[in-house]
């Protein structure tokens, strides 16, 4: 298939896209399917054969799992350093965002006055904000094995998505680390977006 599991992409409300699932037929079928959901339908679950016969470069099958993002939903960014404030300052959709770190006088008046900021210790803050399958999270903080730790107690609260930063080989060390020292199964583990990828 033309992508990996679990690639991504959002459709804009104009039919704008960011990222990809591969393009050709099966992409556009996608967006004209998101393009219809209206508020408050369910998610769908798309399957797709990629037969040859049927005049697409790739063979094989993909399922496609499809879900409306309303304006609201929160997108809870742990690390307000230079990543993760650049991070939501260039989100071109409507998230409720929550800058999170445990340094004090990190947040500037101008990340106050655009974001819900909260100056505290990662782990309490994990319980405090009641993390659940509806909300999205990045972990972008100052310290490698901190970005593993949490994303390790936070996967387990299964939010709707959950991506880490790392360079490659950072990322594959994360991956031992998560299954191996935090006991995360590697279904759990396939659905931490790692590394990051921006489109």
């Amino acid at each position: 298939t033309p992508r990996k599991t679990d690639s991504k992409m959002v459709v804009m409300p104009d039919g704008k896209v960011i990222g990809t699932i591969g393009g050709e037929k099966t992409e556009y079928q996608v967006i004209e399917k998101a393009l219809a959901i209206k508020p408050g339908d369910p998610p769908l679950l798309l399957h797709f054969n990629l037969h040859p016969d049927r005049g697409l470069f790739y063979g094989g099958e993909m399922k496609i799992y499809l879900e409306r993002l309303d304006a609201g939903t929160r997108l809870l960014i742990y690390g307000a350093g230079h990543v993760g404030k650049a991070t939501a300052d260039s989100l071109p959709f409507d998230f409720q965002i929550f800058l999170i770190d445990e340094r004090p006088n990190i947040f500037s008046e101008s990340d106050q006055q655009n974001f819900h900021c909260i100056e505290g210790n990662y782990s309490e803050i994990i319980t405090k904000l009641d993390i659940n399958t509806n909300d999205f999270v990045v972990v972008v903080t100052h310290e490698h094995a901190l970005d593993i730790s949490l994303t390790a107690a936070i996967a387990t609260l299964r939010p709707a998505y959950i991506g880490m930063t790392g360079s490659k080989s950072k990322s594959r060390e994360a991956r031992k680390t998560l299954q191996e020292k935090y006991y995360l199964d590697k279904e759990l583990i396939i659905k931490i977006d790692l590394p990051i990828v921006y489109p």
